[in-house]
């Protein structure tokens, strides 16, 4: 897709895309790619309603949960040039939010860094795992833009 894109605007172009499991929850219950989409409805949930979902799942799994995302960073600087970098990495859901939601991350309240016990609504950009693979990607593929 990102190949896509390049073509038609011959400027470099980049793609984050993502998913979700949660360890526990049943094949139909998975967010996957469709985080916003509960319960396969053809509308994005809002925050609100994504946060409470979860809550409620997670509270059904006895109140925590490993969840783990899974992502894909791809970088265009031309239909021949371009590089892909997959990554993932674990994280707790929790039943107990934390913080405030903040507008497109509402799972950021139920979610905690498994090495530092921290809540996401808490960290700083630079100290969250997902923001840490994009700056790492950047840094090794800076050369290509």
């Amino acid at each position: 897709m990102t190949g896509h894109f390049i073509s038609e605007s011959q400027l470099p172009t980049i793609a984050i895309d993502g998913g979700l499991s949660i360890e526990g929850l049943k094949p139909e219950k998975q967010p996957g790619q469709h985080i916003r989409r509960i319960d396969g409805e053809d509308r994005e949930a809002s925050d609100e309603e994504i946060q409470r979902y979860y809550i409620d799942e997670v509270k059904k799994l006895g109140g925590k949960s490993i969840g783990i995302w899974s992502a894909t960073i791809a970088l265009a600087v031309s239909s021949s040039n371009i590089v892909i970098m997959n990554y993932e990495y674990k994280t707790l859901f929790t039943s107990e939010p934390k913080g405030r939601i903040v507008e497109g991350a509402a799972l950021d309240t139920i979610m905690i860094e498994p090495s530092t016990k921290r809540y996401y609504s808490e960290m700083k950009n630079s100290e969250r795992p997902d923001i840490k693979y994009v700056l790492q990607f950047f840094r090794e593929y800076k050369d290509r833009l």
